[in-house]
């Protein structure tokens, strides 16, 4: 995140944004996952772990920094 962003989205203000521009998005994929990936280690680091599953549970996009989306002209 850098001050060229102008605009933020979800992924569904995204695809409303291809949609309203004309296009048929095809798919639309998280990239970029912020779970861990390696053992969790220490008191301190489970718990973020936990807390981190509930929030995938509550907010499953936030797993994702990024989306790329596949559209295409109808």
């Amino acid at each position: 995140m850098d001050r060229t962003h102008v605009r933020f989205f979800t992924r569904a203000t995204m695809i409303e944004m291809f949609e309203q521009a004309g296009f048929v998005v095809e798919e639309c994929s998280g990239i970029n996952s912020q779970r861990p990936r390696r053992p969790i280690r220490g008191y301190l680091n489970r718990r973020m772990l936990v807390d981190m599953k509930w929030l995938l549970f509550l907010v499953p996009d936030s797993e994702w920094l990024q989306f790329v989306i596949v559209a295409r002209k109808p």
